[in-house]
């Protein structure tokens, strides 16, 4: 699964994720009200970020779930809500018109290392042209029935939120805690994304950086070196 559509597949959950830490042996508040789970050291940058996520999150959830209810309801229309896209042969389909020209100019390529007669080459512009037409026509069919349906407002949202979600989620990664308050925050982040099943590997390891380097600021003293559990055995030696 693809960051983007981990994250739009979570973004449910990621809106009610609780951003408060529990108390030891205390109850899950994970479901709590969103305005239950306001956070009270304003202060820190990441908490503010964090909280800005939530608000975009919040969005992207309430956006992705108008789409699934409108698809629900118009179930007897289901290629309207796919991105178009041409049949190339038996298994093959082309979805944009820089895909048809990139596959055509491959093809225009081994025409040429091949010295291929000159009606190959007119047959590939023929097959091309008529490739960009009826992607076009299909375009157009979509984007019509769309406009019949009102699908198209709902479309607009929810390509905005995850638009959005991206941005916001962007400045959280870029983000240092400067309170210990805001370091627990990032560690519960962290560990939100480690007991989630997203494959957004990248972003772990710059929220663990930003929580090492949050360390450092507050305590004045830089990472210590230690031996990784996989041994370096020249760490070992040293």
């Amino acid at each position: 699964m693809t960051r983007r559509n981990a994250l739009a597949s979570a973004a449910v959950g990621v809106a009610s994720l609780s951003l408060t830490l529990q108390p030891s042996g205390g109850p899950s508040t994970r479901r709590v009200p969103s305005n239950v789970r306001k956070v009270n050291d304003r202060s820190d940058p990441f908490i503010l970020a964090l909280n800005d996520y939530r608000q975009a999150a919040g969005r992207l959830a309430r956006a992705a779930k108008a789409d699934e209810t409108f698809q629900a309801a118009h179930r007897d229309t289901p290629d309207v809500f796919r991105e178009p896209s041409i049949q190339l042969g038996e298994t093959g389909f082309l979805d944009s018109h820089e895909a048809i020209d990139a596959h055509f100019d491959r093809m225009l390529q081994q025409f040429a290392e091949r010295k291929s007669p000159p009606q190959f080459v007119a047959l590939a512009a023929r097959d091309r042209d008529r490739c960009h037409a009826e992607l076009d026509a299909k375009i157009a069919h979509i984007l019509a029935t769309r406009d019949e349906l009102g699908y198209a407002p709902v479309l607009t949202e929810r390509k905005a939120a995850e638009a959005a979600e991206h941005k916001v989620l962007d400045q959280v990664m870029q983000t240092t805690p400067t309170t210990m308050r805001g370091v627990q925050h990032l560690g519960a982040f962290i560990q939100s994304i480690l007991n989630g099943d997203l494959d957004i590997g990248e972003y772990q390891v710059e929220l663990q950086t930003s929580l090492m380097r949050a360390l450092e600021r507050i305590t004045g003293q830089p990472t210590p070196k230690v031996t990784p559990y996989f041994y370096n055995w020249d760490d070992v030696i040293s």
